[in-house]
């Protein structure tokens, strides 16, 4: 999926705000997923990538800059979307997709957004600090057990 695509889902998922819940997660297989997030209305290299693990709903993950996320994923009432909630753990000296610098010091971020099934791929929009991110996470394959 290009960059441009990915950053196009945001506009479909408006009217999924409303219908925030807190159901248990449907939709979603327990695994190992690759996440690639872009800024929207940036110049286009604003973009970043990520594994995580999902297991009952919770999610736990790192970028390859050593940024660090753990939180959760939930359906929406309607049940057409998930909503995500996570707080991300920024090294001393991270800077993110937005450009923000943290200095030596570490942050915690609270990261909200979120996705749609449409299709049968995961694609969203988060809020980082303001800034609207356009989210696609993949499947890759099972957890051993």
């Amino acid at each position: 999926m290009t960059k441009s695509k990915l950053a196009g889902y945001a506009n479909n998922l408006k009217n999924e705000t409303s219908n925030v819940g807190s159901e248990p997660l449907t939709g979603w297989e327990d695994g190992l997923y690759s996440l690639t997030f872009v800024l929207e209305g940036g110049r286009g290299d604003e973009f970043g990538d990520a594994l995580a693990v999902l297991r009952d709903g919770r999610l736990l993950g790192s970028d390859k800059h050593g940024g660090v996320f753990e939180g959760q994923l939930s359906t929406t009432r309607c049940g057409s979307a998930s909503c995500l909630a996570l707080t991300m753990r920024v090294p001393p000296g991270g800077v993110l997709v937005t450009g923000q610098h943290f200095g030596g010091k570490e942050a915690m971020l609270d990261v909200v957004g979120v996705l749609s099934h449409i299709g049968g791929e995961m694609n969203g929009v988060c809020d980082l600090f303001g800034e609207r991110l356009a989210i696609q996470f993949r499947y890759v394959g099972d957890l051993p057990h």
